[in-house]
């Protein structure tokens, strides 16, 4: 009894110390080289012992902010950024250590998240990324010090985590294998517009489903979802990137404190086989990020899907039809109708045999269009490409009117691509199609009379129509055919 009356005060004894040094600590996403959304309201959170006084003391602020830990030792303050700015410091002081951090800018935060095609790095390297468009040179030129990202690390959690694990890096050719290629090339054009730092974070992960991305709240009225998600706390059940809401809990959740101007969004390609409730997903996943980031009008910029022969890829894959892709912009589009939401169209970008197109450039450039007028609101003009506006049917031709086309459409290439026409709306032939004036005039000559019309709605479609500003026209259908119900499960695309 003597000996366990020792032990025990030994024990004691030991731990003490540690208990009363306990260290006042930040979370991870506040590190050297961070930067601040300007003007704006800002959270700086961490852990400390209970009930301890922690003191936070921006360079860019006249005055110091103080706050005391909760009962379970977590501390938390909110302060006024002023216009951008830098190099700031900031130290986090606490009982019995300081934290002190260097580097910082005041600048412009974007969230940007998705699958391969936003992970997809600016220099080439493994994953069967093979860099972006003239690689070479764009790493040689990435040194800009006002863009940075923080590159989340991959995390799947079973419940809605707190902590997250990552770094800032400045954008430079040492970094360039680590930094998304399309948030670069978005934030380097917002840069040299709005002559401000940029800071990104990338929270994203390769051959990913949207599903995984969603708070199980978001996915409540998603029968095969909630069954899975049931199941989602059972150690035994193994959990894999793209089981429901385990990317939301281990990479978007932690990060719900940290004040962003918008999100960019590039998903899609692993949605492909059963792309008929997508539209409706992707709606409760932008309203629940928006609820999430406690900003109800969060701008949300996304990516449509590229053109990509899957067809060429084994039943493991990919188990859907020629049309897959079209079926799936369409769902992409009908979110526009949400607010301050908006979508680059990439009809024209995608290479046919590589899921991981390399014209990021291009596609981060007509991201930062939106951003800059809709978000900004910069007088860029025209932002996109062209509408249409109005079809008439004449015998087995059609007539096509659009809108937002500048000074007028063009044509790249001799002829153009990807127009279909049907007498009974269901079963459609390819057709010829010419550009007369400001109008499309689409001709099947086998056909009698013409009911419905499809453009670029298969995946290997290309778009060549555009506006005077070089921007495609969406692809799009004037019929009903509903999508056929696949047969299998959801795969993980091949990277």
């Amino acid at each position: 009894m003597i000996f366990i009356k020792v032990r025990v005060l030994l024990i004691l004894i030991i731990c003490s110390p540690v208990i009363l040094k306990a260290q006042v600590s930040v979370n991870s996403i506040f590190t050297n080289h961070m930067v601040l959304q300007q003007n704006a309201k800002v959270k700086i959170w961490g852990k400390a012992s209970l009930n301890e006084n922690v003191e936070i003391i921006p360079s860019f602020l006249k005055k110091s902010v103080k706050t005391v830990t909760d009962d379970k030792g977590n501390w938390i303050v909110e302060i006024n950024t002023p216009a951008h700015g830098g190099p700031y410091k900031m130290s986090v002081k606490g009982k019995n250590n300081q934290i002190d951090i260097e580097d910082i800018y005041l600048g412009e935060v974007w969230l940007a998240s998705g699958q391969s095609n936003m992970q997809f790095p600016l220099d080439s390297n493994s994953k069967g990324y093979n860099g972006v468009t003239n690689f070479k040179e764009e790493v040689e030129n990435a040194n800009y010090p006002f863009i940075r990202q923080f590159v989340v690390k991959g995390a799947i959690a079973r419940t809605e985590s707190d902590t997250q694990k990552g770094e800032w890096l400045i954008s430079n050719q040492e970094n360039a294998k680590k930094i998304s290629a399309l948030a670069y090339f978005f934030s380097l054009n917002l840069q040299k517009d709005l002559k401000v730092p940029i800071g990104i974070i990338n929270a994203s992960w390769g051959g990913t489903c949207i599903e995984a991305w969603m708070s199980a709240k978001d996915l409540d009225i998603f029968e095969n979802e909630v069954l899975k998600l049931q199941k989602i706390t059972d150690v035994k059940v193994k959990m894999t990137e793209n089981y429901p809401s385990v990317l939301y809990n281990g990479m978007i959740h932690p990060l719900k404190n940290y004040t962003v101007k918008g999100v960019v969004w590039c998903q899609g390609e692993n949605n492909i086989n059963d792309p008929r409730d997508y539209a409706q997903k992707m709606e409760k996943l932008v309203s629940g990020w928006r609820t999430s980031l406690n900003q109800k009008k969060l701008p949300f910029l996304y990516v449509q899907i590229a053109p990509f022969n899957y067809l060429q890829r084994t039943k493991q894959y990919f188990w859907g039809t020629e049309n897959s892709l079209g079926f799936l912009v369409e769902q992409q589009t009908k979110v526009l109708a949400m607010s301050h939401v908006f979508m680059a169209r990439t009809g024209d970008v995608g290479v046919i045999n590589n899921i991981h197109y390399r014209n990021k450039q291009e596609v981060g450039y007509r991201l930062s269009l939106l951003a800059l007028k809709e978000v900004y609101k910069k007088d860029k003009g025209i932002i996109n490409g062209p509408n249409v506006s109005k079809i008439e049917y004449l015998a087995n031709q059609a007539f096509i009117s659009y809108s937002n086309i500048g000074t007028g459409l063009k044509i790249k290439g001799s002829l153009l691509n990807g127009f279909e026409l049907s007498e009974d709306g269901v079963k459609f032939y390819p057709a010829t199609a010419n550009l007369e004036g400001n109008k499309v005039t689409v001709k099947a000559d086998y056909l009698l009379k013409v009911t419905a019309i499809r453009y670029c709605f298969k995946n290997i479609h290309e778009a060549n129509l555009f506006n005077s500003d070089g921007l495609p026209a969406l692809p799009f259908r004037t019929d009903n055919v509903p999508y056929e119900k696949p047969n299998n499960q959801m795969p993980l695309l091949k990277q």
